[in-house]
C-alpha cells in the first residue's frame, strides 16, 4: 500500500506537518540571533553549538520515519522525495519573512525609509 493512500492519509499528512513545522522554528531560531543583523552578517556557521542541535534533531527525525519497527510504533509513514521538494522551501520562509523584517527595521533606524505621516 503507497504512504498515500486513503487510509494513510492522516498520518501522512501528521508526519508532513510535523516535519515542517520542527525546521520552520529552526529557521526561526537562527533569524533571532540577532534583533536587527542579517542572518547573513551574523554568520550561519558562527554558532556551533546550534548546528549540531540542528543537525542531531534532522537526524533524530529521519528514523522516525524510515526506521520500520519505529515507524510502526510512532505511527508515521515515509516522507518520498517529492514531499521533501515541497517542504524545503516550506522551511525557510519564516526566516524570509524576518530578514525582511529586519531589513525594513535597518532602513528606517539609517532614515532611508519613511513611515508615512498620518493625518
Amino acid at each position: 500500500m503507497p504512504p498515500w493512500s486513503t487510509q494513510n492519509a492522516p498520518m501522512a499528512v501528521g508526519d508532513y506537518t510535523s516535519q515542517v513545522q520542527i525546521f520552520f522554528l529552526r529557521s526561526i531560531a537562527y533569524s533571532a540571533r540577532s534583533e536587527f543583523g542579517s542572518l547573513f552578517s551574523v554568520g550561519l556557521v558562527s554558532n556551533r553549538a546550534m548546528l549540531v542541535a540542528t543537525g542531531v534533531a534532522f537526524l533524530l527525525v529521519l528514523p522516525l520515519l524510515y526506521v520500520p519497527f519505529l515507524r510502526l510504533t510512532f505511527r508515521t509513514v515515509p516522507l518520498g522525495l517529492n514531499e521533501w521538494l515541497v517542504m524545503l522551501p516550506l522551511m525557510f520562509v519564516s526566516t524570509g519573512a524576518a530578514e525582511i523584517t529586519k531589513l525594513v527595521l535597518r532602513r528606517r533606524m539609517e532614515g532611508k525609509l519613511t513611515v508615512p505621516a498620518r493625518a
